[in-house]
């Protein structure tokens, strides 16, 4: 595949040492040997913890070193990788338990649901539990089954506590789970057509826990991931929060080889979201260096409106930092909103889906601001 062009100008030494960690090895060992003298280079290794836990890919870390022999790792920094993993990989235990008490109570009662991202993606395409941080249980129904599958999961002892457009959130405070119930997979805000019936006919079966479900197809994922870190980009400030998320992408595309590029595009450009599968591709590959076959290869070369993109998110310093989740975002700060506008009317190639935005904005805007006063104390 030809080479993609920068889009992070002068990272840290830390910075470039995640990527390659975390990165998609290559078949002949070149990224081992070459994470090996980095490592040897390298000095501010707490910095690099610090990158590896807000960026959640302290496992991918420890398994590269674990892969190379550790060299040049000080043990201090080792102690905590081990011990971030080991706890990783008990709590993914724990969630994995709790997620399949849930889907068993919604197919109980007939409500067909698809396992997303978390757990299930940690065994079905990460292939183990342990190699991926997890923080909550993600489900996908339909929009018409929402009322039914909160009364299911609240008769677990899940208590709600947080409603989008998108998901309603509940948590089991005695043991610190979450889960998202999802009925759509954007918000309002960013609008993006949601065919559950779609996705559970292409649906493939999947087994946890001796307990075998339903998840997303590979296609099916692939794009959702993508619309997700767009959307992500688009509302934490229009800056790439997470490499996790690009990593999402990028174990889908390397441990998928049979994937169906074609109807992928086609779906993509049915909804007019060619440029947001450009865009989270173009992360990938650049950050994480994944082959993409040449077709996909040249479209995603080729758009320049999705590389200027990805170069703004990633921009440094704020690749390294923290920002604003966005709950903490105010609905009436002008400048973060006409950022976003900006954003998605670059991030969406039709005339009409940039045309419609307002109404999307005012609508999900008087939803958010009824919430709002309905949950004020009288």
């Amino acid at each position: 595949m030809p080479c993609t062009p920068d889009i992070i100008r002068h990272p840290t030494a830390a910075l470039a040492f995640l990527l390659a960690a975390i990165g998609k090895a290559e078949p002949d060992g070149s990224t081992d040997t070459g994470l090996s003298q980095l490592a040897t280079g390298l000095s501010d290794w707490d910095e690099l913890l610090g990158l590896a836990d807000r960026h959640h890919v302290s496992p991918l870390l420890y398994q590269a070193l674990n892969r190379v022999g550790w060299p040049a790792v000080p043990a201090s920094a080792r102690a905590i990788l081990q011990a971030r993993f080991a706890a990783n990989l008990k709590r993914n235990f724990r969630l994995a338990r709790h997620a399949m008490d849930a889907l068993r109570a919604l197919t109980d009662v007939d409500i067909s649901v698809l396992a997303y991202k978390g757990v299930f993606m940690a065994a079905s395409v990460y292939g183990q539990l342990s190699s991926r941080e997890v923080h909550d249980i993600d489900l996908l129904i339909d929009p018409d089954d929402e009322s039914p599958a909160c009364v299911v999961l609240e008769s677990l002892k899940f208590v709600p506590v947080g409603k989008l457009d998108q998901q309603q959130v509940f948590r089991k405070q005695d043991v610190q789970i979450e889960i998202d119930l999802h009925w759509q997979l954007a918000p309002g805000f960013f609008p993006v057509k949601y065919d559950f019936q779609g996705l559970w006919d292409r649906s493939v079966a999947l087994q946890l826990g001796g307990m075998t479900f339903r998840t997303p197809s590979r296609e099916d994922l692939l794009f959702m991931l993508c619309i997700q870190l767009a959307k992500d980009c688009w509302e934490r400030q229009q800056r790439l929060v997470q490499l996790q998320k690009v990593s999402d992408i990028a174990e889908v595309v390397g441990r998928t080889p049979g994937l169906d590029w074609v109807a992928l595009q086609a779906r993509a450009a049915s909804q007019g979201l060619s440029r947001v599968l450009n865009f989270s591709l173009a992360l990938a590959t650049a950050l994480l260096r994944v082959p993409l076959p040449p077709g996909m290869a040249a479209r995603v070369e080729g758009d320049a409106a999705a590389w200027s993109l990805a170069r703004q998110v990633c921009a440094m310093p704020a690749l390294a930092e923290t920002t604003v989740p966005p709950e903490g975002n105010s609905l009436l700060d002008v400048r973060l909103r006409a950022r976003q506008l900006a954003f998605y009317l670059q991030l969406r190639e039709r005339p009409r889906d940039k045309w419609l935005y307002p109404v999307h904005v005012l609508t999900s805007l008087t939803r958010q601001l009824f919430r709002a006063v309905l949950r004020k104390p009288a």
